[in-house]
C-alpha cells in the first residue's frame, strides 16, 4: 500500500495545500481527506489521521502556528514520530517566520528559511516516497550496480576541481535510452553531497528533443510560481522570446538560483537536443554552462543521449562529463533477484543468454520478473525464437489482454496517446470511465511502477518509452469511447482551472495532442503557448503514426504548415517543414510540395537535398534522385535516411553492383542501424550468401532497435532455403500478434509466408488490410500474383501480373516466376515454352536484389 500523507495546516493555507497535492502524481500517495466533523468526533478524525499515516507535512504560516488544532496535530504527530518514526516534514510557506517559533522538538526537523512553493514540497514528498526511509515499501528499490560508476564520477569531478580550484557545477550524463541516467544522478547527489539533504529533490525537466531555452524558461517558471494563470504565462512567455539570447539564459540563470538557494539541484533532459543536427551544442548550451559557472549554489545536471565531444566539455572549467553504461550481467542478474520479492516469487536466474539479451536495462529487467510472475520462467526462456529480441518480447507479452487488468490497460492505453499526463487528469479519467475505486486506480498505478511500464515525474506519469511505440502498434488508438470520455474530461478541466485562474501546462500540452489526434486545428487561445519543440514532437509523431493514411497526412500538412506563423529557432522550423514536405510527397500532393522546396530552398534548409531525392523517388524517378541523395550523404543532413533511401533505389532499379560498392562504404553506418543492417541482410539472400545473410542477422538481433527483422530474415531463409513456409508464418505471424516492429512490414511477410503455407485467410486479411494504405499498391498485387501461384492457377497469376510495372526489381523477378509457371502448362509448343524461359531468364537477370523486400 502506498504511504498516506497528512498535512496539517491552517484553514486560510487550504488553497496553498490543494497546490501541494495537485503536485504530487495521484495514486503515489494517499491525502488524508481533511473533512472533519466537529467536538470529540474532530479530536478522533484528527488522531486517526495522523495515527495512519507515514508523512507528516506542516505547512509552516504565521497562522498554523497560532492555531490550536495544528498544535493538536503536532503533539499527536510527536508520539507517532517516537513511536513509529514516521517521516516529519515542515515547510516554510510564507516569509516572517524563525526557528525559535517552532515548539523545541520540531526544531531538529527545521528545513532552511527559505520559502517552499507547493511543486518543491511536491517533489520532496515523491522522493521520500521512493526513499530509503521505506524500505518496506514496494515502491523503493535499490539502486544496484552502480557503486564503481559512483566512484569514477567522484574521481572525475574531483580531478576538475583539482585542476580548475572549484567543483563542477554543470554535470552531463551521457549514454544510451533506458540505462538509469536520471536515477544515477539522483544517487549521485545523495551519496556525494549528505550535507545538502534536498540535493537530489530538485526539478527534473522532461523536455522534447527539439527543446530549447522557451521550454527550459517555462518548464522552471511552472516548477516556481504557485499560482500561475494563462494570462501571466503568455505575458511572460512573449517578453522571454524578445529577448536576446545572452538575456535569456541570465533570466535562466535567475530561476535556477531559486533552486540553489534551497540546495537542489536541477536536472534537464531531451535527448539529443542539446546539439545542432551536425553534432556541435547549440549555442544557448555554452552560454548556460558559462553564466553558472561563478554561481556556486547552482547545480545542473544535463541528461543527453549523445556524447560531448572532449575538446568541448574541458574548455569549461565547470563542466564534467560522466557516461553512464549499461549493467553489467552480474549486477542485471541481481536486480532480477532483488526484483523477485516483490512479486512474492522465490529468487530465480534467467539463462546467461536471458541475460545478455535483457542488455543490463533496468527496466526491462524489472518487465521481465512481471512477466515470470504472470506466465511463468519458461513462458521467457522457450520464447518462439531464439532470435526474437527478448526485450521486445518481454515488453510485448507484459501488455497481453491477459497480463493487464482493466484499470491497467486503460492507463496505458490513455498514456501511449501523450508525452505525460498529469495524475489528477489521469485519475478522473480512469475512475470516471470504469466507474472503479480509487483503491484499484492506485493498486495498478503502484503494480506499473513496479515494473517500469509507466514512470513518475513531477506531478504526471510517463509510459515507458521502450513500451510506447509496442502499446501503440498493438492497440493504436484503442477505444474510442474511452478517447472521447479522455477528450471530453480534459475540456472540462481546462475550463476549470482557467475559471480558477490556474495555468496547466501539462493539460494545455496534451489537449494539443489530442486535438492533433481528432484532426482538428489548433485553438487560437493556445498559438501564443505553443512551444516550438512540441509542434514538432506533434507533427513527427502524427507523421510516424499516420503515414499511410491520406487523411492523417493532411492534418500534419495543417499543422506543419501552422510553424510559418509561429517565432521559432530554424533548426525547429526546418525539421516541421521537412515532415509537412514528405506528407505532401506521400499524399503526392507534387506541386504542393515542389513549391514548399522551392521556399525552403532559398532559406538554405540542409533538408533540401534529401527531399528531393524523396521526392522523385515516390514519382518513379529512382534515377533522377541519385544525384540528390549522394548531395545529402555528402552534406551529412539525413545522412541515415538518405543512406536508406538511396540504397532502396539502386536496389529497385537493378543497380546490383552500384548497392554492394554503397554497403561497403558506408559499412560503420549500416553496422550501427538495424534498418541498415536489415537491408544488407535481404541483399546478401538476393545474391545467395546465406551464411552471410545468417551471421548478419545475429548482429542485428543484438541491436535495441531490431524490432523483429532478425525474425523475419530468419523466417525468409527458412521458407526461401529449405521450404518451410509454415515455421516462417509461425515466426511472422508471433510478430503481428505481438504488435512488434513496423507492423505494416510484418504484414507483408506474414501475407507471403501465409500465401506459401496456405494460410489463405490470413493471407486475405492481410491483403485487404493492406489495400487501404497510401504507398501499398503495387505490394498488394504481387501478393495477388503470389496468392494465385501458390494455388496454382497460372492464368490468374498471368491476369494479374500484368498490372504490375516493371520498375522495380520485385516485380520483375515475379514476373519472371509466372512466365516459368506458364512454360510448364501442357499444350504448348517447344519454341513457345522456350520463348517464355528466354524472357524469365532475362527478367530474373534484370532482378538481382529482389528479396530485400517483399
Amino acid at each position: 500500500m502506498v504511504p498516506q500523507v497528512f498535512i496539517s495546516l491552517s484553514g486560510q493555507d487550504m488553497e496553498f495545500a490543494s497546490a501541494v497535492e495537485r503536485a504530487l502524481p495521484r495514486g503515489l500517495a494517499r491525502f488524508y481527506p481533511k473533512t472533519f466533523a466537529t467536538g470529540a468526533d474532530l479530536i478522533s478524525e484528527m488522531e486517526n489521521g495522523v495515527e495512519e499515516s507515514a508523512i507528516f507535512v506542516l505547512l509552516v504560516s504565521k497562522k498554523s502556528l497560532a492555531s490550536h488544532w495544528v498544535r493538536f496535530e503536532l503533539d499527536v504527530a510527536r508520539v507517532r514520530q517516537i513511536q513509529k518514526k514516521i517521516k516529519i516534514l515542515p515547510f516554510l510557506i510564507e516569509p516572517g517566520v524563525d526557528i525559535a517559533d517552532f515548539p523545541d522538538w520540531m526544531r531538529g526537523f527545521w528545513v532552511s528559511p527559505y520559502v517552499w512553493g507547493p511543486k518543491d514540497i511536491g517533489r520532496i514528498i515523491q522522493e521520500e516516497i521512493f526513499s530509503a526511509h521505506f524500505s518496506n515499501s514496494k515502491l523503493y528499490q535499490r539502486v544496484i550496480g552502480r557503486g564503481a560508476l559512483f566512484d569514477k564520477a567522484n574521481r572525475e569531478i574531483l580531478g576538475v576541481a583539482a585542476e580548475n580550484g572549484r567543483t563542477p557545477n554543470v554535470i552531463i550524463l551521457s549514454g544510451t535510452n533506458q540505462v538509469g541516467r536520471r536515477t544515477f544522478a539522483k544517487y549521485y547527489l545523495e551519496q556525494a553531497m549528505p550535507a545538502l539533504p534536498f540535493a537530489s529533490r530538485g526539478p527534473q525537466l522532461n523536455l522534447p528533443q527539439f527543446a530549447d531555452l522557451d521550454d527550459i524558461f517555462r518548464g522552471l517558471l511552472e516548477e516556481i510560481s504557485p499560482n500561475l494563470s494563462l494570462d501571466h504565462v503568455q505575458r511572460n512567455l512573449t517578453e522571454f522570446r524578445a529577448l536576446d539570447l545572452d538575456t535569456k539564459v541570465a533570466e535562466i540563470v535567475t530561476q535556477l538560483s531559486y533552486f540553489g538557494e534551497r540546495g537542489m539541484a536541477t536536472s534537464i533532459y531531451t535527448g539529443s537536443g542539446f546539439f545542432e543536427e551536425s553534432g556541435t551544442p547549440k549555442d544557448w548550451v555554452g552560454e548556460l554552462i558559462k553564466k553558472v559557472e561563478i554561481q556556486e549554489n547552482i547545480t545542473i545536471f544535463l541528461i543527453s543521449n549523445r556524447k560531448f565531444r572532449h575538446d568541448y566539455v574541458v574548455s569549461h572549467k565547470n563542466l564534467v562529463q560522466v557516461y553512464v553504461p549499461p549493467l553489467d550481467l552480474e549486477d542485471a542478474s541481481t536486480l532480477i533477484t532483488s526484483t523477485c520479492a516483490i512479486y512474492d516469487l522465490r529468487p530465480f536466474k534467467f539463462s546467461n543468454d536471458i541475460s545478455r539479451a535483457i542488455g543490463g536495462h533496468p527496466g526491462v529487467a524489472k518487465a521481465a520478473v512481471r512477466l515470470v510472475a504472470n506466465e511463468g520462467l519458461d513462458f521467457v526462456e522457450k520464447r518462439p525464437s531464439n532470435l526474437f529480441s527478448i526485450q521486445d518480447y518481454i515488453l510485448a507479452h507484459n501488455i497481453d489482454e491477459k497480463n493487464l487488468s482493466e484499470e491497467q490497460a486503460s492507463i496505458l492505453l490513455i498514456l501511449s496517446w501523450v508525452p505525460s499526463l498529469n495524475g489528477t487528469s489521469l485519475e478522473r479519467v480512469v475512475i470516471g470511465y470504469l466507474n472503479c475505486s480509487e483503491e484499484d486506480f492506485i493498486d495498478s498505478i503502484e503494480e506499473l511502477l513496479l515494473s517500469c511500464l509507466i514512470t513518475a515525474n513531477g506531478d504526471g506519469y510517463s509510459i515507458a518509452s521502450e513500451l510506447r511505440e509496442i502499446f501503440r502498434r498493438r492497440y493504436g488508438f484503442g477505444d474510442d469511447k474511452l478517447l472521447q470520455y479522455f477528450s471530453d474530461e480534459l475540456s472540462k478541466q481546462w475550463e476549470e482551472e482557467s475559471s480558477s485562474g490556474r495555468f496547466n501546462a501539462n493539460l494545455m500540452d496534451t489537449i494539443i495532442f489530442i486535438f492533433s489526434m481528432a484532426g482538428k486545428a489548433l485553438p487560437e487561445s493556445f498559438k501564443e503557448l505553443m512551444l516550438p519543440s512540441r509542434l514538432a514532437e506533434i507533427v513527427r509523431f502524427r507523421y510516424n503514426q499516420g503515414r499511410h493514411n491520406r487523411e492523417d497526412l493532411d492534418g500534419v500538412i495543417r499543422w506543419g504548415l501552422a510553424s510559418e506563423a509561429i517565432k521559432m529557432d530554424e533548426t525547429v522550423r526546418e525539421e516541421i517543414l521537412s515532415i509537412v514536405v514528405q506528407a505532401m510527397i506521400r499524399n503526392r500532393k507534387f506541386s504542393e510540395a515542389d513549391a514548399l522546396l522551392d521556399t525552403i530552398g532559398r532559406r538554405g534548409y540542409r533538408s533540401v537535398p534529401f527531399l528531393r531525392g524523396f521526392r522523385l523517388r515516390r514519382d518513379g524517378r529512382g534515377e533522377d534522385a541519385i544525384p540528390h541523395y549522394r548531395e545529402a550523404l555528402k552534406i551529412g543532413k539525413n545522412e541515415r535516411y538518405s543512406l536508406q533511401e538511396l540504397a532502396t533505389v539502386l536496389s529497385q532499379l537493378g543497380r546490383t553492383n552500384d548497392l554492394a560498392t554503397l554497403l561497403d562504404d558506408y559499412n560503420d553506418m549500416v553496422g550501427e542501424s538495424a534498418v541498415l543492417l536489415d537491408f544488407k541482410i535481404g541483399f546478401l539472400i538476393s545474391e545467395g550468401d546465406i551464411k552471410g545473410a545468417e551471421r548478419t542477422i545475429s548482429r542485428l538481433a543484438n541491436l535495441a532497435q531490431d524490432d523483429g527483422r532478425s525474425v523475419i530474415r530468419t523466417a525468409q531463409i527458412l521458407s526461401k532455403r529449405d521450404g518451410r513456409h509454415d515455421r516462417a508464418f509461425e515466426l511472422v505471424n508471433d510478430i503481428v500478434l505481438s504488435g512488434i516492429g513496423d507492423q505494416v512490414r510484418a504484414r507483408r511477410w506474414r501475407a507471403l509466408f501465409a500465401t506459401l503455407a496456405h494460410e489463405v485467410e490470413t493471407a486475405n486479411r492481410d491483403i485487404l488490410f493492406l489495400d487501404g494504405l497510401q504507398g501499398q499498391e503495387q505490394t498488394t498485387q504481387r501478393l495477388r500474383v503470389y496468392a494465385a501461384l501458390a494455388e496454382n492457377d497460372v492464368p490468374s497469376a498471368e491476369k494479374e501480373v500484368a498490372k504490375l510495372d516493371n520498375a522495380s526489381v520485385q516485380n520483375r523477378g515475379l514476373r519472371a516466376q509466372v512466365l516459368e509457371r506458364m512454360a510448364g502448362k501442357s499444350g504448348l509448343s517447344l519454341i513457345e515454352k522456350s520463348k517464355l524461359r528466354e524472357e524469365a531468364y532475362l527478367l530474373r537477370s534484370q532482378a538481382r536484389g529482389a528479396d530485400i523486400d517483399v
